[in-house]
């Protein structure tokens, strides 16, 4: 009887261990839980942001997109050395920017028109009794950096279309354009190419069309075509039209494929 009560002394010392361990386990195993939920709340609530700002990177092409209340600033962040080779401009792209938290995704809108055709440009006639031929001069900035800094270099490709029964094509990088033996226009409709190596850190535009104009005077044979807008910021400016970026998280955009990391980002 005595060694049949020790027997059960062990064995209750036994269950008094395993129930012991066994809270120990669960002790361990719930503060394991709460951990990971804490870490868990933490990162979600450290990826559910709901605005976004800051300098995001392309090392790849040296480019800083800015994002800064609800504008945006695409610049070229090339070496200072690089400078004396471009005419036009450090900042290529500036607007408006929108973020939507569900999808996650940045829209893009330039300031400027879209359509580089919406671009505005006055025709001045005038008839020169002693001149044969027509004459077609084109005004604008350009141009005039030209004259003022003696530069013979040509940028710019000008075109002429003589609209009627008998149409005319004609395209030079000279200013003014001449057209021999033809008396009169009645509609003419004018090109501007920039040459693809114009010095300029961005080739916004491949080609301004405008709309065709009527001549007032069907006699006039001296054409001043003012382009007051055309200068090298307008060429050189990238225009966005709800252009998407994705949002990774707040410190990385993908766009177009290439990835922008935020400058200073936060760890």
């Amino acid at each position: 009887m005595l060694e049949e009560r020790n027997r059960e002394k062990r064995r209750d010392r036994l269950d008094k261990k395993r129930t012991k361990l066994t809270s120990m386990k669960k002790a361990i195993v719930f503060l394991v839980l709460i951990i990971n939920s804490f870490h868990f709340s933490c990162k979600s609530a450290k990826n559910n942001f709901n605005s976004l700002s800051g300098d995001f990177i392309n090392s790849k092409d040296n480019l800083k997109l800015t994002l800064i209340n609800n504008n945006y600033f695409l610049q070229n962040i090339s070496s200072e050395s690089d400078i004396a080779n471009y005419k036009c401009c450090d900042t290529i792209s500036y607007g408006y920017y929108s973020f939507d938290t569900k999808t996650r995704f940045v829209t893009l809108n330039s300031s400027r028109d879209f359509d580089v055709n919406d671009l505005n440009f006055n025709v001045k006639e005038s008839i020169n009794k002693n001149q044969d031929s027509l004459v077609f001069k084109f005004l604008n900035p350009i141009e005039n950096h030209y004259i003022k800094f003696k530069e013979k270099s040509r940028e710019i490709n000008y075109s002429i279309q003589i609209l009627g029964s008998k149409p005319l094509y004609i395209s030079s990088d000279k200013n003014p354009l001449v057209v021999n033996n033809i008396e009169r226009i009645d509609e003419v409709q004018f090109f501007i190419r920039p040459k693809n190596d114009i010095p300029l850190k961005n080739l916004g535009m491949n080609e301004l069309v405008t709309q065709s104009y009527r001549l007032v005077n069907p006699n006039s044979n001296q054409f001043d075509i003012d382009f007051p807008g055309l200068d090298y910021e307008f060429i050189n400016f990238k225009r966005l039209n709800h252009e998407y970026i994705k949002v990774v998280n707040e410190n990385l955009l993908i766009w177009d494929g290439i990835e922008y990391y935020k400058k200073n980002k936060t760890l």
